[in-house]
C-alpha cells in the first residue's frame, strides 16, 4: 500500500506488471501509462473517489490512497 493525507502519488511500474490497482484519491484524478481495464470507477459519494482497474491479468493487489492529489501510473 503506497499513502498520503496531502499531495500526489506517482509510480512507476514495468510494461509486463500485472495488478488489481484500488486507488482511493480526493481533489485529483486518475491516471495511468500503462492499459487500465476500469472494473468500478468512482464508487463513493463526495470528494473522495474510489476507482478499481486491472493491469494485465490482475496478480497482485495494489492499493493506493491519497486525501488530497491525484494519482499516477508511469511507465519507468
Amino acid at each position: 500500500m503506497f499513502g498520503t493525507s496531502n499531495g500526489s502519488i506517482r509510480l512507476a511500474l514495468p510494461q509486463d506488471t500485472s495488478c488489481t490497482v484500488s486507488a482511493t484519491y480526493g481533489f485529483g484524478k486518475f491516471n495511468s501509462d500503462l492499459p487500465v481495464e476500469t472494473l468500478t470507477e468512482n464508487i463513493s459519494e463526495g470528494p473522495v473517489k474510489i476507482t478499481v482497474g486491472r493491469i494485465g491479468s490482475g496478480d497482485a493487489i495494489l492499493r493506493v490512497t491519497t486525501i488530497n492529489g491525484s494519482i499516477s501510473i508511469k511507465k519507468p
